[in-house]
């Protein structure tokens, strides 16, 4: 919502594209790899100048490309996504549009389609152009919980030292 499909920065506090794969680790973790995630509301939102951009900012050109593109980086470097979503088709009128979510849209009420929806529909009938993910990523992927866990403790320590007294002497 905040930054395109190909963004690698993951934050617990920010909701961006890659913010499943904290629930995969941890599924991964509890044994539980065999099971598919659902992505059931991805998007960008087109919120015009006048609307507060609670979700973010982007044009219908940028919707219509990263939206192509999540749907790509689904399929070549998640295997485990059983279903991919956008969030949503259409509303059904134009009584929503001063909130920021209304602009997530693929069709204006009266079905009119927007550049996104033109995209998502050429992708998902036309030829695949995917390119497997090279090994290397899966050995990244592998490795990433514990340098989480890891950055976790380095971030426990730190704020422990921080606030132990200082010695006056």
């Amino acid at each position: 919502m905040w930054s395109g499909p190909t963004d690698q920065r993951l934050r617990p506090t920010v909701i961006n594209y890659p913010h499943n794969l904290f629930l995969r680790d941890i599924m991964v973790r509890h044994g539980d790899a065999a099971k598919p995630i659902w992505i059931s509301e991805m998007g960008w939102n087109v919120a015009p100048e006048d609307v507060r951009p609670d979700f973010g900012r982007v044009t219908e050109e940028q919707q219509a490309r990263y939206a192509v593109g999540a749907f790509q980086r689904g399929q070549e470097e998640w295997p485990w996504v059983g279903v991919n979503s956008y969030w949503f088709l259409k509303r059904p009128a134009d009584w929503e549009i001063d909130q920021a979510w209304y602009y997530f849209r693929m069709l204006e009420p009266d079905f009119t389609p927007l550049p996104v929806y033109g995209a998502v529909a050429e992708y998902a009938t036309g030829e695949p152009k995917l390119s497997p993910m090279p090994g290397w990523k899966y050995s990244w992927m592998a490795a990433r919980p514990y340098l989480f866990i890891f950055g976790l403790a380095v971030l426990f320590f730190s704020l422990l030292r921080a606030l132990t007294p200082r010695d006056a002497a």
